[in-house]
């Protein structure tokens, strides 16, 4: 280092050691579902009569900032700035880097980052395989440049490094290849038809509590057959809180009875009614989530038959009907309305359900049906496979092997991006989309495709 880095050095380490700012102050602490019509009518009134003070309004520009942010991003920012904590603590460096306007101080930034990306190389766990020091090199370039945003929304500007972070990264990511070759991704294994026919008619004893194997059924069929995503119905995030208005709610229900066709809201004399009727039907309204954030949305609501025409049918409706009218006996005690912004799903203490409860049912009741079919225990790298998303892979294949649907329904039914939705998940040939298609239609299933 030259003697005019050094002297840049000393400069950013005294403005550092002198700064009362914390990096953590960059965190948004903003949910959702804390905005009301009130509040908005409060605000464009003081507006419209010029009492909107310029405190105000930039504390509001603040929380829309944070609101631009789910909370997993939150959370990740937390994480880079503790990991930078943890460096800055070893190198001794002040909290805040302050640069200055000469490139001395910019080059003397870009030595301590290239520093913390080969710490973070060495230290950030591989999300796949757990193994420390093999992060892939887009997590490295994650951690830095959520540093480098949490200066800026303080206000200290540092100069762009992704050119720089993005070449470390490629190297890094070249020394894993060296390491271990070229790695296969994981695939999910799709769930299909013939495993719910086989978890439906077995013994959940040991797999979920007794009053709960209605609430698990009736979630693992609203993921295979309407595409769903858990993050829209569990809750992936132990300080996410639930609103009505962002995840799939009792009042997200509706239902379809003759002989009238209309969309009703469900109530417990509905859904009775619904239950001995031949002809009823069920819906729900898929959540808003990251593709349709600004609330117009495209997505096509999950609808399904709640019988089917014979008692050998997997009928997703039934089992869907069947747990919303045990959370509206639970709810009975509330009023209907309030009744309606209650979680979809929740646990036995009546609290959301956590998307981990979810899974290690899902795990449990995958292996038990396995068994069932295989007259064998599977092993457990071939349970670890059926992941949750296993439901909303296996409905897309099926419906990409479908002669009558587009990739631009699938695309609306699943909520995918664009692309996403006409693309299959096989990718297969046409061999093989024939004989699956004529696989899946071997199957008995009452939907409304």
């Amino acid at each position: 280092m030259s003697e005019a880095d050094r002297n840049a050095f000393d400069i950013m380490m005294a403005k550092g050691d002198g700064s009362t700012l914390s990096l953590y102050t960059a965190v948004g602490t903003s949910v959702k579902g804390t905005w009301d019509q009130q509040k908005q009518k409060e605000m464009v009134g003081d507006m419209n009569n010029r009492l909107l003070s310029v405190a105000r309004a930039l504390a509001h520009a603040r929380y829309l900032h944070d609101r631009r942010k789910v909370d997993t991003t939150h959370g990740a920012l937390r994480t880079s700035i503790k990991y930078w904590e943890e460096f800055r603590v070893i190198w001794g460096l002040p909290h805040i880097l302050y640069p200055d306007e000469t490139s001395e101080s910019h080059r003397v930034i870009e030595i301590i980052l290239n520093l913390y990306f080969i710490q973070l190389s060495l230290k950030v766990r591989n999300g796949t395989t757990k193994v420390q020091g093999e992060a892939k090199g887009d997590t490295i370039t994650g951690h830095i440049s959520r540093l480098i945003n949490a200066h800026r929304v303080l206000g200290v500007q540092i100069n762009d490094m992704s050119e720089r972070m993005n070449g470390l990264a490629t190297g890094h990511d070249k020394k894993l290849i060296d390491i271990h070759g070229v790695r296969m991704k994981k695939k999910v294994t799709p769930a299909n038809i013939e495993l719910y026919k086989i978890m439906i008619g077995m013994r959940w004893e040991g797999i979920a509590e007794k009053f709960m194997v209605t609430s698990f059924l009736a979630l693992f069929l609203c993921l295979w057959e309407g595409l769903l995503r858990p993050g829209g119905l569990l809750s992936t995030n132990k300080k996410q809180r639930f609103h009505y208005r962002w995840f799939a709610s009792l009042g997200s229900v509706f239902l379809v009875i003759p002989p009238s066709r209309q969309k009703e809201r469900v109530t417990i004399h509905r859904l009775l009614v619904a239950l001995t009727s031949s002809s009823s039907s069920i819906l729900l309204n898929k959540p808003p989530i990251k593709n349709s954030a600004n609330g117009d949305s495209d997505m096509i609501p999950m609808i399904t038959a709640i019988h089917g025409r014979d008692r050998g049918e997997v009928v997703p409706g039934y089992w869907l009907a069947q747990h919303v009218l045990n959370r509206l006996m639970q709810e009975k005690n509330l009023g209907q309305e309030e009744a309606w912004k209650r979680p979809l799903f929740t646990d036995e203490k009546n609290d959301w359900m956590k998307e981990r409860k979810a899974k290690a049912v899902w795990r449990l009741a995958v292996e038990t049906a396995i068994t069932l079919r295989d007259n064998k225990k599977p092993s457990a790298e071939t349970v670890k496979k059926y992941t949750l998303y296993s439901n909303k892979t296996g409905k897309k294949v099926s419906m990409d092997y479908a002669d009558t649907i587009s990739g631009t329904e699938t695309r609306m039914i699943g909520a995918w991006a664009q692309m996403g939705g006409d693309a299959p998940y096989s990718r297969p040939t046409t061999s093989a989309m024939q004989r699956a298609h004529r696989a899946t239609n071997s199957q008995s299933i009452t939907c409304m495709e």
